[in-house]
Protein backbone atom coordinates (compact mmCIF):
# COMPACT_ATOMS: atom_id res chain seq x y z
CA UNK A 1 0.00 0.00 0.00
CA UNK A 2 1.66 3.25 -1.05
CA UNK A 3 1.05 6.09 0.94
CA UNK A 4 0.39 9.61 -0.54
CA UNK A 5 3.02 12.35 0.08
CA UNK A 6 1.32 15.60 1.37
CA UNK A 7 2.50 18.00 -0.97
CA UNK A 8 3.69 21.54 1.46
CA UNK A 9 1.50 24.17 -0.17
CA UNK A 10 3.62 27.19 -0.85
CA UNK A 11 1.80 30.34 0.71
CA UNK A 12 1.02 33.17 -1.73
CA UNK A 13 1.79 36.25 -0.34
CA UNK A 14 -1.23 38.71 -0.45
CA UNK A 15 -0.80 41.65 -2.62
CA UNK A 16 -2.40 44.81 -1.80
CA UNK A 17 -4.63 46.53 -4.13
CA UNK A 18 -3.29 48.90 -6.29
CA UNK A 19 -4.80 52.49 -5.44
CA UNK A 20 -6.16 54.01 -8.83
CA UNK A 21 -3.56 56.55 -10.08
CA UNK A 22 -4.36 60.61 -9.52
CA UNK A 23 -6.69 62.10 -11.65
CA UNK A 24 -8.27 65.69 -11.69
CA UNK A 25 -11.79 65.78 -11.05
CA UNK A 26 -13.38 67.20 -13.78
CA UNK A 27 -16.53 69.37 -13.26
CA UNK A 28 -19.44 68.46 -15.04
CA UNK A 29 -21.57 71.39 -15.95
CA UNK A 30 -25.37 70.97 -15.88
CA UNK A 31 -27.47 72.75 -18.30
CA UNK A 32 -30.26 74.81 -16.35
CA UNK A 33 -33.52 76.39 -17.91
CA UNK A 34 -32.98 79.55 -18.39
CA UNK A 35 -35.15 81.61 -15.96
CA UNK A 36 -37.17 84.18 -17.53
CA UNK A 37 -37.93 88.05 -16.04
CA UNK A 38 -41.66 86.98 -14.70
CA UNK A 39 -40.07 83.92 -12.78
CA UNK A 40 -37.61 85.96 -11.30
CA UNK A 41 -40.12 88.54 -10.39
CA UNK A 42 -42.74 85.57 -9.02
CA UNK A 43 -39.85 84.10 -6.69
CA UNK A 44 -39.38 87.46 -5.54
CA UNK A 45 -42.93 88.24 -4.55
CA UNK A 46 -43.44 84.24 -2.88
CA UNK A 47 -39.82 84.68 -0.93
CA UNK A 48 -40.81 88.45 -0.33
CA UNK A 49 -37.57 89.45 -1.09
CA UNK A 50 -38.51 93.27 -2.08
CA UNK A 51 -40.02 95.80 0.41
CA UNK A 52 -43.63 96.71 0.18
CA UNK A 53 -45.13 100.03 -0.97
CA UNK A 54 -48.57 101.61 -0.82
CA UNK A 55 -51.03 100.48 -2.58
CA UNK A 56 -51.94 103.23 -4.49
CA UNK A 57 -49.00 102.96 -6.66
CA UNK A 58 -50.79 99.49 -8.07
CA UNK A 59 -53.77 101.34 -8.77
CA UNK A 60 -52.37 103.78 -10.24
CA UNK A 61 -50.65 101.42 -12.70
CA UNK A 62 -54.34 99.50 -13.18
CA UNK A 63 -55.95 103.19 -14.37
CA UNK A 64 -53.06 103.58 -16.61
CA UNK A 65 -53.74 100.30 -17.62
CA UNK A 66 -57.91 100.64 -18.46
CA UNK A 67 -57.27 103.90 -20.27
CA UNK A 68 -58.43 101.98 -23.70
CA UNK A 69 -59.72 98.74 -24.51
CA UNK A 70 -56.87 97.81 -26.78
CA UNK A 71 -54.73 98.57 -23.40
CA UNK A 72 -57.09 96.32 -21.17
CA UNK A 73 -56.69 94.07 -23.07
CA UNK A 74 -52.68 94.06 -23.34
CA UNK A 75 -52.99 93.86 -19.62
CA UNK A 76 -54.76 90.69 -19.51
CA UNK A 77 -52.82 88.89 -22.43
CA UNK A 78 -49.76 90.16 -20.47
CA UNK A 79 -51.23 88.85 -16.88
CA UNK A 80 -51.93 85.56 -18.25
CA UNK A 81 -47.97 85.02 -18.80
CA UNK A 82 -47.45 86.10 -15.57
CA UNK A 83 -50.18 83.58 -14.72
CA UNK A 84 -48.57 80.64 -16.28
CA UNK A 85 -44.87 81.36 -14.86
CA UNK A 86 -46.29 81.80 -11.38
CA UNK A 87 -47.91 78.49 -11.93
CA UNK A 88 -44.52 76.91 -12.77
CA UNK A 89 -42.72 78.20 -9.96
CA UNK A 90 -45.57 76.59 -7.69
CA UNK A 91 -45.56 73.22 -9.35
CA UNK A 92 -41.71 73.10 -9.41
CA UNK A 93 -42.33 73.28 -5.31
CA UNK A 94 -45.31 70.65 -5.32
CA UNK A 95 -46.87 68.50 -7.68
CA UNK A 96 -50.31 68.77 -8.16
CA UNK A 97 -52.91 65.70 -7.93
CA UNK A 98 -56.29 67.65 -8.04
CA UNK A 99 -57.18 70.80 -10.15
CA UNK A 100 -58.98 71.84 -7.19
CA UNK A 101 -55.39 71.85 -4.99
CA UNK A 102 -54.07 74.95 -7.31
CA UNK A 103 -56.58 77.03 -6.88
CA UNK A 104 -55.38 77.95 -3.25
CA UNK A 105 -52.33 78.51 -4.71
CA UNK A 106 -53.22 81.16 -7.08
CA UNK A 107 -55.17 83.07 -3.85
CA UNK A 108 -51.85 82.70 -1.73
CA UNK A 109 -50.17 84.49 -4.60
CA UNK A 110 -52.47 87.24 -4.22
CA UNK A 111 -51.89 87.49 -0.55
CA UNK A 112 -48.30 87.38 -0.92
CA UNK A 113 -48.57 90.16 -3.01
CA UNK A 114 -49.97 92.06 0.00
CA UNK A 115 -53.60 91.22 -0.05
CA UNK A 116 -54.49 90.18 3.09
CA UNK A 117 -58.41 89.23 2.84
CA UNK A 118 -59.66 87.15 0.27
CA UNK A 119 -62.08 84.50 -0.35
CA UNK A 120 -62.91 81.65 -3.16
CA UNK A 121 -65.37 79.81 -3.73
CA UNK A 122 -65.25 76.34 -5.99
CA UNK A 123 -68.45 75.58 -7.74
CA UNK A 124 -69.46 73.32 -9.70
CA UNK A 125 -68.81 74.75 -13.06
CA UNK A 126 -66.78 77.94 -11.77
CA UNK A 127 -64.41 79.36 -9.84
CA UNK A 128 -64.81 82.90 -7.81
CA UNK A 129 -62.19 84.62 -6.20
CA UNK A 130 -63.30 87.94 -4.67
CA UNK A 131 -59.95 90.22 -3.12
CA UNK A 132 -61.07 93.11 -0.57
CA UNK A 133 -58.58 96.41 -0.98
CA UNK A 134 -57.97 99.32 0.96
CA UNK A 135 -58.12 101.58 -2.32
CA UNK A 136 -61.28 102.17 -3.01
CA UNK A 137 -61.34 105.45 -5.23
CA UNK A 138 -63.46 105.49 -8.34
CA UNK A 139 -62.48 105.73 -11.67
CA UNK A 140 -65.42 104.68 -13.95
CA UNK A 141 -64.84 101.06 -14.75
CA UNK A 142 -63.28 97.87 -13.33
CA UNK A 143 -59.46 98.11 -13.64
CA UNK A 144 -58.22 95.19 -12.58
CA UNK A 145 -57.78 92.98 -16.52
CA UNK A 146 -53.73 92.31 -15.13
CA UNK A 147 -55.18 90.04 -12.21
CA UNK A 148 -57.93 88.86 -13.67
CA UNK A 149 -55.32 87.83 -16.49
CA UNK A 150 -52.71 86.63 -13.89
CA UNK A 151 -55.49 84.02 -12.79
CA UNK A 152 -56.51 82.86 -16.04
CA UNK A 153 -53.17 81.98 -17.16
CA UNK A 154 -52.82 80.09 -13.80
CA UNK A 155 -55.45 78.32 -14.03
CA UNK A 156 -55.51 77.53 -17.78
CA UNK A 157 -52.05 75.84 -16.99
CA UNK A 158 -52.83 73.98 -14.03
CA UNK A 159 -56.28 72.85 -15.38
CA UNK A 160 -54.25 72.24 -19.20
CA UNK A 161 -56.68 73.93 -21.00
CA UNK A 162 -58.14 77.63 -21.98
CA UNK A 163 -59.60 79.59 -19.06
CA UNK A 164 -61.46 83.03 -19.27
CA UNK A 165 -61.72 84.76 -16.02
CA UNK A 166 -63.49 88.11 -15.79
CA UNK A 167 -63.55 90.98 -13.04
CA UNK A 168 -67.25 90.96 -13.11
CA UNK A 169 -66.47 94.03 -9.90
CA UNK A 170 -64.55 96.18 -8.53
CA UNK A 171 -63.08 98.37 -5.70
CA UNK A 172 -62.46 101.25 -7.65
CA UNK A 173 -65.66 100.75 -9.31
CA UNK A 174 -68.27 101.78 -6.07
CA UNK A 175 -67.94 97.38 -5.02
CA UNK A 176 -66.93 96.28 -1.78
CA UNK A 177 -64.32 93.98 -3.53
CA UNK A 178 -63.04 93.03 -6.38
CA UNK A 179 -65.00 89.95 -7.90
CA UNK A 180 -63.22 87.62 -10.29
CA UNK A 181 -65.00 84.71 -11.90
CA UNK A 182 -64.01 81.32 -14.68
CA UNK A 183 -67.26 81.59 -16.02
CA UNK A 184 -68.63 83.33 -19.37
CA UNK A 185 -69.43 86.61 -18.05
CA UNK A 186 -69.11 89.47 -21.13
CA UNK A 187 -65.81 91.79 -20.90
CA UNK A 188 -66.17 95.11 -19.21
CA UNK A 189 -66.57 97.40 -22.09
CA UNK A 190 -65.72 100.34 -20.60
CA UNK A 191 -62.39 102.47 -19.98
CA UNK A 192 -61.24 105.04 -17.39
CA UNK A 193 -60.23 108.11 -18.64
CA UNK A 194 -57.43 110.76 -17.37
CA UNK A 195 -60.10 112.72 -14.75
CA UNK A 196 -61.33 109.55 -13.00
CA UNK A 197 -57.24 108.18 -12.59
CA UNK A 198 -56.71 112.38 -11.62
CA UNK A 199 -58.99 110.96 -8.61
CA UNK A 200 -56.27 109.55 -6.74
CA UNK A 201 -54.60 112.40 -5.79
CA UNK A 202 -57.57 114.15 -3.89
CA UNK A 203 -57.66 110.81 -1.92
CA UNK A 204 -56.01 110.26 1.64
CA UNK A 205 -52.95 107.59 0.65
CA UNK A 206 -54.39 103.72 1.07
CA UNK A 207 -53.11 102.00 4.11
CA UNK A 208 -52.81 98.75 1.97
CA UNK A 209 -49.15 98.19 1.52
CA UNK A 210 -48.14 95.94 -1.89
CA UNK A 211 -44.78 94.33 -3.27
CA UNK A 212 -42.90 96.61 -5.24
CA UNK A 213 -42.69 93.35 -8.03
CA UNK A 214 -46.07 93.41 -8.52
CA UNK A 215 -46.66 97.33 -9.38
CA UNK A 216 -43.47 97.08 -11.98
CA UNK A 217 -45.03 93.57 -13.41
CA UNK A 218 -48.41 95.77 -14.06
CA UNK A 219 -47.18 98.68 -15.41
CA UNK A 220 -44.74 96.19 -17.99
CA UNK A 221 -47.24 96.68 -20.50
CA UNK A 222 -47.72 100.43 -20.40
CA UNK A 223 -43.70 100.68 -21.08
CA UNK A 224 -44.03 99.00 -24.80
CA UNK A 225 -42.24 101.09 -26.94
CA UNK A 226 -45.23 101.93 -29.23
CA UNK A 227 -47.16 103.22 -26.02
CA UNK A 228 -44.56 104.85 -24.87
CA UNK A 229 -45.32 108.61 -26.64
CA UNK A 230 -48.71 108.27 -25.20
CA UNK A 231 -48.05 107.46 -21.94
CA UNK A 232 -45.22 109.80 -21.35
CA UNK A 233 -48.04 112.42 -22.17
CA UNK A 234 -50.77 111.33 -19.95
CA UNK A 235 -48.73 111.15 -17.44
CA UNK A 236 -47.22 114.80 -17.67
CA UNK A 237 -50.71 116.06 -17.39
CA UNK A 238 -51.62 113.36 -14.20
CA UNK A 239 -48.44 114.71 -12.48
CA UNK A 240 -49.83 118.39 -13.12
CA UNK A 241 -53.19 117.30 -11.66
CA UNK A 242 -51.27 115.42 -8.78
CA UNK A 243 -49.35 118.45 -7.43
CA UNK A 244 -51.84 121.72 -7.09
CA UNK A 245 -49.60 124.49 -6.20
CA UNK A 246 -49.62 127.52 -7.55
CA UNK A 247 -47.62 128.65 -10.55
CA UNK A 248 -44.07 130.20 -9.33
CA UNK A 249 -40.95 131.62 -10.49
CA UNK A 250 -38.87 128.83 -8.81
CA UNK A 251 -39.33 125.52 -7.03
CA UNK A 252 -39.53 126.49 -3.73
CA UNK A 253 -37.95 123.15 -0.96
CA UNK A 254 -41.84 123.19 0.34
CA UNK A 255 -42.88 122.47 -3.24
CA UNK A 256 -40.29 120.25 -3.53
CA UNK A 257 -40.86 118.41 -0.60
CA UNK A 258 -44.20 117.88 -1.35
CA UNK A 259 -43.79 116.50 -5.04
CA UNK A 260 -41.21 113.83 -3.50
CA UNK A 261 -44.15 112.62 -0.78
CA UNK A 262 -46.10 111.73 -4.31
CA UNK A 263 -43.66 110.67 -6.54
CA UNK A 264 -42.57 108.02 -3.33
CA UNK A 265 -46.67 106.98 -2.50
CA UNK A 266 -47.25 106.57 -6.14
CA UNK A 267 -44.18 104.37 -5.86
CA UNK A 268 -42.51 106.46 -9.07
CA UNK A 269 -39.12 107.12 -6.98
CA UNK A 270 -36.95 108.74 -3.91
CA UNK A 271 -36.53 112.34 -5.05
CA UNK A 272 -33.64 114.53 -3.39
CA UNK A 273 -33.82 118.74 -3.64
CA UNK A 274 -31.09 121.29 -3.80
CA UNK A 275 -31.39 124.81 -4.78
CA UNK A 276 -28.19 125.87 -5.07
CA UNK A 277 -27.16 125.08 -8.27
CA UNK A 278 -30.47 123.50 -9.14
CA UNK A 279 -30.67 119.44 -8.98
CA UNK A 280 -32.94 117.51 -8.40
CA UNK A 281 -32.19 113.73 -8.71
CA UNK A 282 -34.72 110.82 -8.46
CA UNK A 283 -33.35 107.04 -7.36
CA UNK A 284 -35.01 104.27 -8.60
CA UNK A 285 -33.33 100.78 -7.12
CA UNK A 286 -34.28 97.02 -7.00
CA UNK A 287 -37.14 96.01 -9.49
CA UNK A 288 -37.88 99.27 -10.29
CA UNK A 289 -33.93 100.21 -11.48
CA UNK A 290 -35.76 99.87 -15.55
CA UNK A 291 -34.72 102.27 -18.41
CA UNK A 292 -38.75 102.38 -19.21
CA UNK A 293 -39.91 102.65 -15.36
CA UNK A 294 -37.18 105.40 -15.32
CA UNK A 295 -39.13 107.35 -18.25
CA UNK A 296 -42.31 107.17 -16.67
CA UNK A 297 -40.63 108.69 -13.47
CA UNK A 298 -39.23 111.55 -15.49
CA UNK A 299 -42.61 112.10 -17.18
CA UNK A 300 -44.72 112.40 -13.84
CA UNK A 301 -42.33 114.69 -12.09
CA UNK A 302 -42.06 116.90 -15.47
CA UNK A 303 -45.74 116.92 -14.97
CA UNK A 304 -45.33 117.97 -11.36
CA UNK A 305 -42.73 120.80 -11.90
CA UNK A 306 -42.32 121.49 -15.13
CA UNK A 307 -44.49 124.71 -14.98
CA UNK A 308 -42.36 126.25 -12.92
CA UNK A 309 -39.76 126.70 -14.87
CA UNK A 310 -42.07 126.79 -18.20
CA UNK A 311 -40.24 123.92 -20.10
CA UNK A 312 -39.53 120.47 -18.63
CA UNK A 313 -36.10 120.03 -17.26
CA UNK A 314 -33.26 118.17 -18.71
CA UNK A 315 -32.90 114.65 -17.61
CA UNK A 316 -29.59 112.14 -17.92
CA UNK A 317 -29.21 109.02 -16.20
CA UNK A 318 -27.07 106.24 -15.26
CA UNK A 319 -27.05 102.70 -13.64
CA UNK A 320 -25.90 103.02 -10.26
CA UNK A 321 -24.63 100.54 -7.74
CA UNK A 322 -26.54 97.27 -6.71
CA UNK A 323 -29.11 97.33 -9.30
CA UNK A 324 -29.94 101.05 -8.96
CA UNK A 325 -30.81 103.94 -11.47
CA UNK A 326 -29.75 107.73 -10.46
CA UNK A 327 -31.85 110.59 -12.58
CA UNK A 328 -30.35 114.61 -12.46
CA UNK A 329 -32.99 116.60 -13.82
CA UNK A 330 -31.43 120.12 -14.28
CA UNK A 331 -32.60 123.15 -16.21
Amino acid sequence: MKLKRKVASKKVPKRKAARPAKRKVQAVYQVYEEINYESAMAKNVLDQSAPLESEDAVALAAGLSSLTSSLKRLSYNYGMTVGRTVYKVFEGRKHYKWYGDSIQDIVLFFEKIGYNYILYKILTDNVEVSIYRKNKVRMGCNIHSFDAGVMAGFLGAARGDFVKVTETACCNNGAECCKFTTSGYPEDPFSTDIEGIGKLFDSAPSEGLVRQEYQVLLTQPLMRAQYAGQIGAILTHLGQAALKEPRAGKLSAKTAEKAGGIMSRFGLGKLDYAPRPLKIEILLDGVKAKKEFVDISISFLNGMIGRYFGKPLKSSFSPGRKGSYRIIMKQ
